[in-house]
């Protein structure tokens, strides 16, 4: 189950510098292990830097659900764009948007083999190694999931 993680974390299109704003997305995420303080299941994702710098790469576990996702700029349309791929089958896509220094919005949508997946949220940084995610919209598997706000703290 794609659980917004960032979802951790995830929200940026840098409109009018790109690399910029995703080298401050990925200064921000990379190091330590995230971890929603208020979950009913665990959730935990780590980020690295990979393929020579030039992407991300998450590792999240949601429960028992492994999923991966890869950061980097789309090279079409120059925005900051995250693929998600978990183990029940489900493949995410989604474009971020950055409104401020610590403010990031992203929305996207997919399928898995139970139905289609979908994100809205909004992520902002508190400190170094504290997220407020905001919610809007979740669908996993084709079901409304619980919607508001999330807090994830990082420890590195």
């Amino acid at each position: 189950m794609l659980c917004s993680a960032v979802l951790v974390m995830a929200s940026l299109i840098g409109q009018i510098n790109t690399e910029a704003d995703y080298k401050s997305l990925s200064d921000f995420l990379v190091g330590g292990v995230w971890t929603m303080t208020k979950s009913d299941v665990k959730c935990e994702i780590s980020y690295k830097p990979t393929l020579n710098g030039r992407f991300i790469l998450g590792e999240y576990m949601h429960g028992d659900i492994p999923v991966t996702f890869l950061i980097g700029i789309d090279p079409v349309t120059k925005k900051i764009t995250w693929f998600g791929f978990d183990g029940d089958g489900d493949v995410v896509k989604w474009v971020m948007t950055r409104s401020s220094d610590d403010t990031w919005s992203s929305e996207g949508n997919g399928m898995g083999p139970k139905g289609e997946c979908a994100l809205k949220n909004k992520l902002t940084r508190i400190d170094a190694d504290t997220l407020e995610e905001e919610l809007e919209h979740f669908v996993i598997n084709g079901k409304q999931m619980k919607i508001g706000t999330n807090i994830w703290k990082r420890k590195r």
